[in-house]
């Protein structure tokens, strides 16, 4: 990822986690959101890359060491 701020924003596809991810970042960040709900995390992204942002879709457990190493690598 090459935005200049990177976030990582876990429970992403719904409530506080979603709110964050949406809001937080500014124009031109990258970021990664991750959540066990795949189709909100895609509806997500789009809205996200139409304010021209970088995203990245990480679908999985966060309890789970796979799914945070793929977050991790996301990130990179």
């Amino acid at each position: 990822m090459t935005g200049r701020r990177r976030w990582i924003v876990t429970g992403a596809s719904s409530g506080i986690g979603r709110a964050i991810a949406r809001d937080a970042p500014e124009e031109g960040d990258a970021v990664v959101i991750v959540a066990r709900r795949r189709p909100a995390l895609e509806s997500l992204r789009d809205e996200m890359v139409r304010r021209d942002l970088e995203v990245a879709v990480v679908d999985g457990d966060i309890r789970e060491q796979e799914t945070i190493e793929r977050a991790a690598e996301a990130a990179e």
